[in-house]
């Protein structure tokens, strides 16, 4: 099976033939961490992407613009000063490009944070 593209929630269906939701990031407002924890913990097939452009330009942070990304984990950090961030460890199926900006995998930031 080949694709030139398409939606996370038509490959998800085309593959299990289960239920798909979708959400969109504007309709979650605050809670959508918590949306996608759980659904993390419950074991569901999850995926992200982005809209409005060409997957052949990047954003400011290095990420792709209508574009989808796999779902790899979703977790809490603890900051030094007790703030909790929702943090989610997103794939490029292409593998060329990575997040560039606060909490990539090289900033200090996880130096001095605890997971949960």
């Amino acid at each position: 099976m080949s694709t030139e593209g398409g939606f996370n929630a038509e490959t998800y269906y085309a593959l299990s033939n289960i239920p798909v939701f979708t959400y969109g990031s504007s309709a979650m407002n605050n809670t959508i961490g918590a949306v996608i924890a759980a659904a993390y913990n419950a074991g569901y097939l999850m995926g992200a992407g982005t809209s409005d452009g060409s997957d052949k330009t990047l954003n400011q942070c290095g990420i792709a613009f209508g574009h989808a990304y796999s779902l790899v984990t979703a977790f809490n950090v603890t900051a030094a000063n007790g703030t909790v961030i929702s943090a989610f460890i997103l794939r490029n199926p292409w593998g060329t490009v990575a997040y560039n900006l606060t909490l990539n995998p090289n900033d200090t930031f996880w130096t001095t944070s605890t997971l949960s």
